[in-house]
C-alpha cells in the first residue's frame, strides 16, 4: 500500500474512547496521535510512515482506502489469487474464513436469532472469523467472544440497532 486514506464517522467521540491512529514519522522524535473525530480525513504514505491504531473502548466507524501503484496492485492481486487470501501480510484470512465471518454477521444482524443460537454459533467460528467479527463490532476476536458470552438480550438489541444505523 502506498497511500492510505482514512475517513472517520464518529460524531460523539471523546478522549478516552480510544481508536486513535498513531503515526510515527521518521523525521519526528515523537509520534502523532490522530483522534477518530467524525468528518476527519487522514491521508498518509503508509509505505513510508510506520503507523498503528490503538484499541478502542467504544464502537469506532471509519472507511479506509488504500492506493497502490501499478506494480504493487499486480503483486497484491497475484498473491491473493495464489494464496486464496485477502488482507495484508499480517492477519491474512482465507476466502473461507471471510465467508464464515460474513455468514455469522448476517445471522447476528439480520436474522433476529436469539443469544441461545448466536453464542454457540460464535463459539464454532475459526479464530480468524472471530477476529473479523470482532473488528466489525469494535474489538479483537477474544474480546468479541467474551462479549458474546456475557451479552444480554438488551445489549444484543443495542448492538443490532447501533450497527444497523451506522452512517444514519
Amino acid at each position: 500500500r502506498r497511500l492510505t486514506c482514512l475517513c472517520y464517522f464518529n460524531p460523539c467521540w471523546k478522549e478516552g474512547d480510544g481508536g486513535e491512529l498513531v503515526v510515527h514519522p521518521p523525521s519526528l522524535q515523537s509520534p502523532i496521535s490522530v483522534p477518530p473525530l467524525g468528518g476527519r480525513l487522514a491521508l498518509f504514505f503508509s509505505d513510508l510512515i510506520p503507523h498503528e491504531v490503538l484499541a478502542t473502548a467504544v464502537h469506532r466507524y471509519s472507511v479506509n482506502l488504500w492506493f497502490y501503484d501499478e506494480v504493487e496492485r499486480a503483486s497484491a492481486i497475484k498473491s491473493a489469487v495464489e494464496l486464496g487470501h485477502v488482507g495484508g501480510s499480517v492477519g491474512r484470512t482465507s476466502d473461507k474464513e471471510q465467508r464464515e465471518a460474513q455468514e455469522f454477521l448476517s445471522l447476528l444482524l439480520t436474522s433476529g436469532a436469539p443469544l441461545s443460537t448466536l453464542v454457540p454459533a460464535a463459539e464454532k467460528l475459526s479464530e480468524a472469523a472471530r477476529g473479523i467479527a470482532g473488528a466489525v463490532v469494535g474489538g479483537s476476536g477474544s474480546a468479541f467472544m467474551d462479549g458474546m458470552r456475557q451479552m444480554t438480550d438488551t445489549a444484543l438489541a443495542e448492538l443490532r440497532e447501533s450497527l444497523s444505523s451506522m452512517g444514519g
